[in-house]
This record gives C-alpha cells, sequence and structure tokens, in this order.
C-alpha cells in the first residue's frame, strides 16, 4: 500500500504537530517570568499563623489508592494541628454522577465510601471540615445535591459544612476574627435552571444578579479581614479547562482513555475556541460570571480565590487576582 504525501497531508501533519507543541503539560513545576524558583522554596516563619487552611478538590474518587495515599499524608498533618486549621474541599466530591437515590444500592454505596474517606479526616482534628459543591456533585440534580447535603452533614453532626446548603447560591462563615470564608456554589450560576422550578425556594438568593450583589456587600463587609473566596470552578486556569491541553490529553481527549491521536488534537482545539462545554473557560456563562466576580476583586488586595476543577496544582497571580487552583486529591 502506498502513502501518497500530498500538500494537504503535510499541512495537517505540521498543523497537529505545533498544536501539540504549543499545549505541552508536564510533571514538574512550571514558572511564568515573573515568578521565581527561589520563592517555592521559601519557609514561612512569621510567629503569628493565624490560620491555616488544607485544600482539597476534586477527590470524587477518595477510594482509589492515589486518593488514599494523598488523605493518609494529609491525615498526618491535621494530627498535630490546633482548632486553627480547616480542611476545605474544592468540589466534585463524588465521581462521577453525585449522590444516587438509596435504590440504586450499588452507585450509592459508592458515593457513601467516597464522602467517607474524605469524612475521615475529621476523626481527632480539632479544626473545621468544610465541602463545597462542584459540577459532578449536580449530576443527579438538585435532589442529588440535596442527598449529598444530608448526608455530609449528619456524619459530621455540623449544619455548616456543605457550603452553600441546600443548591443555594452563596454563603460566608467568619473562621476568626481576621479571616472571612466565602464560598459560592458555581454549578448553581452556570446550571439550567428551567430544569429546576424550585431551585431557589428555600434561598435568600433568587437570582444571579442578587448574588452578585451579595458578593459585594460581603466583599464591603470584611474590607479589613484576609478573605478566602471558595469556588469550584476557578476564575484563571492554565489546565485543560482554561483552554491548555497537556500531551496526553492531545491523545487522549475524551474521559473513557481510548487514544483519539490526531483527532484528539482537533477535538481539543474545537473545545478551546468553541467554548461549547459549559465546564470550559472559554463557555459563554462560564466567562460572565467569572469576568463578574473578577471585576468586583481586582481593586482589592485582601483576597485569595481557591478552587478545584482542574486536575493539578496551580498558582496565578495576575491583575491582581491571586487564584490558588487544587484539583489533584484523586485524578
Amino acid at each position: 500500500m502506498k502513502f501518497f504525501w500530498t500538500k494537504a497531508n503535510k499541512y495537517i501533519i505540521v498543523f497537529c504537530i505545533c498544536l501539540l507543541l504549543f499545549s505541552c503539560a508536564t510533571h514538574h513545576p512550571q514558572y511564568g517570568k515573573t515568578a521565581s524558583k527561589k520563592d517555592s522554596n521559601t519557609t514561612i516563619t512569621d510567629s503569628t499563623l493565624h490560620h491555616r487552611f488544607y485544600l482539597i478538590g476534586d477527590a470524587g474518587y477518595a477510594e482509589k489508592p492515589n486518593a488514599q495515599a494523598l488523605l493518609s499524608t494529609v491525615s498526618k498533618k491535621l494530627d498535630t494541628e490546633t482548632k486553627n486549621a480547616s480542611v476545605l474541599y474544592l468540589g466534585d466530591n463524588i465521581y462521577p454522577l453525585g449522590m444516587p437515590p438509596k435504590e440504586q444500592k450499588e452507585e450509592r454505596k459508592k458515593a457513601e465510601n467516597s464522602l467517607d474517606n474524605q469524612m475521615k479526616l475529621a476523626k481527632g482534628f480539632k479544626g473545621k471540615v468544610y465541602f463545597i459543591p462542584g459540577n459532578h456533585d449536580w449530576y443527579y440534580g438538585l435532589d442529588g445535591l440535596d442527598r449529598e447535603n444530608d448526608y455530609i452533614e449528619e456524619e459530621l453532626k455540623d449544619n455548616k459544612s456543605f457550603i452553600p446548603g441546600k443548591g443555594c447560591a452563596i454563603e460566608n462563615i467568619k473562621i476568626n476574627d481576621s479571616i472571612t470564608l466565602i464560598a459560592i456554589d458555581s454549578q448553581w450560576y452556570i446550571e439550567d435552571w428551567n430544569k429546576y422550578p424550585t431551585i431557589n425556594d428555600d434561598c435568600d438568593i433568587k437570582t444571579r444578579e442578587d448574588m452578585f450583589t451579595e458578593l459585594e456587600d460581603v466583599l464591603n463587609d470584611n474590607q479589613d479581614n484576609l478573605v478566602v473566596l471558595a469556588i469550584h470552578h476557578p476564575l484563571l486556569s492554565n489546565g485543560s479547562h482554561g483552554g491548555q491541553f497537556s500531551v496526553k490529553k492531545q491523545i487522549f481527549p475524551l474521559e473513557n482513555n481510548i487514544p483519539l491521536p490526531i483527532l484528539g488534537s482537533l477535538i481539543n482545539f474545537a473545545r478551546k475556541t468553541s467554548g461549547l462545554s459549559p465546564q470550559d473557560r472559554q463557555n459563554k456563562i462560564y466567562t460572565t460570571l467569572a469576568n463578574r466576580i473578577k471585576t468586583l476583586i481586582q481593586g482589592r488586595n485582601n483576597i485569595i480565590v481557591v478552587s478545584g476543577h482542574d486536575h493539578n496544582l496551580q498558582y496565578i497571580s495576575h491583575d491582581n487576582i491571586h487564584q490558588v487552583i487544587s484539583g489533584a486529591g484523586s485524578k
């Protein structure tokens, strides 16, 4: 069989190689032009520790060996912590579809097992454990989110452990006199509300615009505090949800890990340019959410945004926004 090396073939191959080169990701730290590698090794020696947050995102496969190793490491550190520490799970707490009803016995057992593995950290820990919702926690709809909410609160004996609760938009918690935690359910904003006619019946916030107003009010009330803004979908990301794809993702663009070389690059290119998926930063409604929040916080110097969603670890400082992504909980 002969292969006819046409000009079109050349262009296709060059195009695909360019896509790979421009979207390569590695498994060692990458630094921006203004970042210092020296800073990453600096030990904080300030004698006054106000609070410590352990950030764990996308831990929905908590029963898997890599997730078990991570949680074990965190657990050992928590054994030495005082009450001036919190564990914050940053959404996608149950893979793949959130909390099923009890009638689906096998799936329900897996979901509960995932949450149980995450909540084990609370045993003997003197601080608080908080969960925020992600898009996977919504895949059984509002009912599934309520089931997850109730299960976590019952197991932890704390009605402020799943925030914001009951499918509502936003909630703030005073951590101490100098730190405020604000939790936003970003999937609440992204969801198609036509599927849930009663979505905001039990919530003070009834519209998306009201959520931005409430956020601005809380930020104004906490100008003298450090604000930790927890939201599953990051405002900034250099991961796949932000349009940057690893070589592996070019070959395996889908969740089922079927190799699709060349086609995978084309799929990712379409994903990056179309904004078709509401889970990608290029999507119109996701962009609106991120840009509105960025506008509210850019002029303030007391806010750190913490998120999951992308399955890696990132710190981005851009336009006076400090974004931490900790989404490597189980993937």
